[in-house]
């Protein structure tokens, strides 16, 4: 029995209910904040948040136990806003091993299997104090921690005899021919290893299609190019007043975006390649006017559009002459102050000559 706790409630996923099951035979529940999916023919757990964060766990079957292989993947919302296990979520592969602390311990191609494992990995052991899980009678999460600190993997890559080698390469669908791993697929290779290490293909197997399923998620996620968070939904201008709008997107992926105007007058111009909009001259006649742009990304082809509406109001007699005014009057007050400035000036010359004709004066009696 499979049971779930959100927050002081139970939920007991192997209670059937009609309204909950759906068309492939998985039962649903839905939440605010979340919804849950478990498939009643493999097991398969699915927990998806509205946020754009996601974790599928798949149940799987060895001898005398259960493997859960748990996937996890995010939304691209989440670039450089990740910490942990998983990393940063920034494309550089240079920071992916950065241990608990924050250490980076280095590069994946400059160290051995057994340094990542002792250096990264177990820096990230779940403390069992903090952990989320509730677990039977007579059991704990600090039995499990203290597995995990006696647990000594295998560290070398496992070399298994002809004869296992072409049953594992069948199981994990290589082609026999096919030496050379390092054209394999992460699926492959994931499946390979585990076959060859534990001796069960159910394991390995099920474990290529967990990677295969990361893949699928990891495309199935791909966000196209985003436009700045800045650019407004309306825009309000007076007639004749000079506008420019600069619609540049950034992907996550590559820096070749094409641009292009959609939708717009027909009197203003927009730059492919920078996505600067300009409109020399609004008029009335183009009031309401719907301007879209799109920006498509040159290597997953996926296309975003932006699209805004410019509002041209007239301008009113009354308010240009009040404005003139102001300005007039500003200008003054100016003015004012800079001829207070000249009289200061002036001052100061006016005394320091005083005083210079006053020593002449001291100086002609001292001597007469």
């Amino acid at each position: 029995m499979l049971i779930i706790r959100r927050g002081n409630e139970t939920l007991d996923l192997d209670s059937i209910n009609d309204d909950t099951i759906s068309t492939n035979n998985s039962l649903i529940l839905f939440f605010p904040e979340m919804t849950l999916e478990r498939n009643r023919t493999n097991g398969i757990l699915i927990l998806s948040w509205f946020i754009g964060v996601s974790i599928r766990i798949t149940p799987i079957l060895i001898t005398n136990a259960l493997v859960l292989n748990i996937d996890i993947s995010v939304s691209g919302l989440y670039q450089n806003r990740t910490f942990g296990l998983l990393g940063l979520y920034d494309n550089d592969p240079t920071n992916d091993l950065r241990a608990q602390n924050g250490t980076i311990i280095g590069l994946s191609n400059t160290l051995t299997i057994e340094q990542i494992h002792r250096q990264f990995g177990q820096t990230w052991a779940i403390n069992p104090n903090d952990s989320l899980f509730h677990y039977e009678t007579g059991d704990s999460a600090a039995n499990y921690a203290q597995q995990n600190l006696l647990y000594i993997p295998l560290f070398t890559y496992p070399e298994p005899s002809v004869s296992q080698v072409n049953s594992i390469l069948a199981a994990c669908n290589i082609e026999s021919s096919s030496s050379n791993r390092s054209i394999w697929t992460i699926a492959q290779q994931t499946c390979y290893y585990d076959i060859a290490v534990t001796n069960n293909t159910s394991l390995g197997q099920a474990s290529a299609i967990a990677a295969d399923n990361i893949i699928q998620v990891s495309i199935d996620q791909r966000n196209p190019p985003e436009f700045n968070l800045d650019l407004p939904l309306i825009i309000i201008i007076n007639e004749s007043t000079p506008m420019i709008i600069n619609f540049t997107a950034v992907s996550q992926y590559t820096s070749n975006i094409v641009y292009n105007l959609i939708r717009g007058p027909f009197s203003a111009t927009f730059d492919n390649e920078t996505a600067i909009f300009y409109w020399q001259n609004p008029s009335l006649n183009d009031s309401n006017t719907a301007i879209r742009v799109t920006a498509r990304d040159t290597l997953y082809n996926l296309l975003s559009t932006h699209e805004l509406v410019v509002h041209i109001v007239g301008r009113n007699i009354d308010e240009t002459t009040t404005s003139t005014s102001s300005t007039t009057s500003t200008t003054t007050t100016t003015t004012s102050t800079t001829s207070s400035s000249r009289e200061s000036s002036d001052g100061y010359v006016i005394l320091v000559s005083s005083i210079f004709v006053l020593m002449n004066i001291i100086e002609i009696f001292y001597y007469c």
